[in-house]
């Protein structure tokens, strides 16, 4: 992710403290940050789905591509650093939209690994995981208008 700190060497730097939030879930900032340095946590819902501390990821880039509101709340779990450029400026990169591409392309790998994976182990069984195979299935080659994230069940938020 060096090459994308390097694309980023002119853009204005934010320095957020321990427990600031980067990026409100919900709300549409119309900015991607790329970490610098530091430790966020990416929440949705109000838990905690996974922690980022490699520098050059981007934070915000699904909303800035979907013209959508931010799907989670970025937030600095350590003293963070970031570099930040309206989406409209990074949409208009061809650099920097490969570079999204790409870390969307090994996010995308790695779900398919693991979705062979679960069918492969549990296709023909009736336990949570043979229902997980298939929803993950499912989701992979559903049409991106046709998914909102969030639950049918009463006792959980919708996202």
């Amino acid at each position: 992710m060096d090459d994308i700190l390097a694309l980023c060497a002119d853009l204005p730097e934010r320095v957020f403290p321990s427990g600031a939030v980067l990026l409100a879930e919900g709300s549409r900032s119309g900015e991607i940050h790329v970490l610098v340095e530091g430790t966020v946590g990416i929440e949705v819902g109000g838990v905690l789905v996974k922690r980022v501390s490699e520098p050059g990821a981007f934070l915000g880039e699904m909303s800035a591509l979907l013209g959508t509101a931010h799907s989670a709340r970025v937030v600095a779990l350590t003293d963070c650093r970031t570099k930040v450029m309206p989406a409209a400026q990074a949409t208009a990169n061809p650099d920097l939209l490969l570079g999204m591409a790409r870390l969307l392309a090994a996010r995308l790998h790695a779900m398919t690994g693991y979705l062979a994976d679960l069918r492969h182990q549990y296709a023909d069984s009736d336990t949570h995981l043979g229902l997980m195979a298939e929803v993950l299935s499912e989701l992979s080659s559903a049409r991106p208008s046709g998914i909102s994230p969030g639950s049918a069940r009463p006792d959980q938020p919708d996202y």
